[in-house]
């Protein structure tokens, strides 16, 4: 059975996100995009091969057993995650600091003024 495919990729649970340009080759969605996408597109397949399909799909041993390293790069998440939390401490210590910072300034200029 040929069947035609058109990919998506599908972004899950952000709150916003900002396509500049549509690729041509690829749908790029946000997950509540995606019923509504599915169901625009035109019914290409008859009953038969739906029901084809749905037997493939559901059958287990059509889908090859695969350990999740395979398709994740651990390591580098890993290491995207540390850098994430390590700009979150940088935020808060700079969000901590600088309103003391601009008080030690307005201070030191005010005493610059009194004397």
């Amino acid at each position: 059975m040929d069947l035609a495919v058109y990919p998506i990729i599908v972004i899950v649970g952000a709150s916003e996100i900002r396509v500049k340009e549509q690729p041509v080759d690829v749908a790029v969605l946000h997950d509540r995009e995606l019923v509504r996408w599915l169901e625009k597109r035109p019914a290409t397949l008859d009953d038969s091969a739906r029901q084809q399909i749905t037997v493939l799909a559901s059958d287990a041993s059509t889908w090859p057993s695969v350990s999740r390293q395979n398709f994740v790069d651990v390591a580098a998440f890993d290491e995207l995650q540390r850098e994430v939390r390590g700009a979150k401490r940088v935020r808060i210590i700079w969000a901590m600091l600088g309103p003391i910072a601009a008080i030690a300034a307005a201070g030191a200029l005010l005493l610059n003024v009194m004397m």
